[in-house]
């Protein structure tokens, strides 16, 4: 954008216009400051990830709905467990 001297305009925020110098470098660093904020974010994510599987935490989804209640509703209804699991568009039974 800046090899062919064009410049972004807002009509709604004006300090958002690159039209300066000095307007251009505060975008920088705001661009500059999210980057980092997203990569510190990313690694305490990371950090609490491991701290939680080192305590012998799942970390899966909680599953809403078990073996032991897709067995009686297949019963109840007298077809078989994979019917079920069509039903509910999961493709095969609940994980839990």
């Amino acid at each position: 954008m800046a090899s062919q001297k064009t410049t972004f305009y807002s009509l709604g925020e004006p300090w958002t216009n690159t039209n300066t110098s000095t307007r251009r470098l505060m975008l920088a660093v705001l661009g500059g400051l999210a980057d980092v904020e997203r990569d510190l974010i990313r690694t305490r994510t990371a950090e609490g990830r491991a701290r939680a599987v080192e305590q012998g935490k799942r970390m899966d989804r909680v599953c809403r709905i078990t073996h032991s209640t897709v067995s009686r509703i297949a019963r109840a209804q007298g077809s078989y467990r994979p019917d079920i699991a069509k039903v509910k568009k999961r493709g095969r039974h609940p994980p839990c």
